[in-house]
């Protein structure tokens, strides 16, 4: 893999195969919330 297919892999992608899934999702966002703190709505 070169750095261009490398820049283009999501990272909606990587978050996924580590099994963290977003909460929210639309056409240009995912939200997913804070690993670091408890949070009612997502902030990321």
């Amino acid at each position: 893999m070169n750095i261009q297919e490398e820049k283009n892999i999501l990272i909606i992608s990587i978050l996924d195969s580590l099994d963290i899934k977003p909460t929210k999702i639309n056409d240009k966002q995912a939200w997913y919330h804070s690993p670091f703190r408890e949070e009612n709505t997502p902030g990321l």
